[in-house]
């Protein structure tokens, strides 16, 4: 699977550590359905501006120049799956998860103390994290089926079931994907390992869009085609640093947001609840 040339001019921007903010807002507005979807996000619950954001630069100085290419990215990714075979999963579901997960992810950064500019980086993480599952979806909807249907039988993850299908999961799908996109190594690897560590034990990305996950699967804000709630690992949990109730705190933030801004990715739809 390939990205247009704007989404791979786009990566270029954000992977070279010397590029202004002028530069990203020139590739950004190459493609203005793009321009129009990023000033919407941008205007949307998840910043609560008080006033209206109306142009790039303006955008571009506001938020910064990385944050706004890393949301780009994850927007244009959101536009080529807009469609999925019928029979397989709600495509709004899917995408309501995806936003709640984002949005979670962005909300514990916050938490977490990581570094400001952290939050667009683990909200477009978190809206990708199923990318690989989509990736299934769209290309071997009958392998797919297959996994959906093993998982209820046999009351278990569809991660497991994937596992036994395919040989791989959506997780490693989808990062490897995103490698292949040139899409920074950071998003790559929390979307890779938001099931479980990578060779070097959790750290604060992944572990974030892990626990995401979990509180989004477990308040069923959407679905990307789970039955259960996979497992919280505490090592992961224990990382954060944040104190349990947090989790409450997160969850009412992403309650009050996920519909605004998933009308941002699916426009004049009705959404899941």
């Amino acid at each position: 699977m390939s990205l247009p040339d704007v989404f791979a001019r786009i990566c270029e921007v954000l992977n070279n550590p010397v590029s202004t903010a002028q530069e990203a807002a020139q590739v950004i507005g190459m493609d203005q359905s793009l321009s129009a979807r990023l000033l919407r996000l941008v205007n949307s619950a998840f910043y609560g501006f008080p006033t209206k954001v109306d142009t790039l630069s303006r955008a571009v100085t506001i938020v910064g120049s990385r944050q706004l290419t890393t949301l780009a990215l994850g927007i244009s990714v959101v536009s080529m799956f807009r469609d999925l075979p019928p029979g397989l999963t709600d495509v709004k579901s899917v995408w309501k998860h995806s936003v709640a997960c984002g949005l979670a992810a962005s909300a514990l950064a916050g938490c977490a103390a990581c570094a400001p500019e952290s939050g667009e980086r683990l909200f477009v993480a978190g809206l990708l994290h199923d990318v690989g599952r989509l990736v299934m979806y769209r290309n071997l909807p009958g392998f797919s089926a297959e996994a959906l249907r093993m998982a209820r039988r046999d009351k278990t993850l569809v991660r497991t079931a994937e596992l036994r299908v395919f040989g791989f999961d959506h997780a490693a799908l989808g990062q490897a994907l995103l490698a292949e996109w040139r899409f920074p190594e950071s998003l790559a690897l929390a979307v890779g390992h938001h099931h479980g560590p990578g060779r070097q034990g959790w750290v604060p990305d992944t572990a974030i869009v892990h626990v995401a996950d979990v509180v989004v699967n477990a308040m069923r804000m959407g679905s990307s085609g789970e039955y259960y709630v996979p497992p919280l690992s505490p090592d992961a949990f224990a990382l954060l640093g944040v104190p349990a109730k947090t989790l409450g705190l997160v969850v009412d933030k992403v309650d009050r947001q996920v519909e605004a801004v998933l009308s941002v990715f699916l426009p004049d739809e009705a959404h899941p609840a």
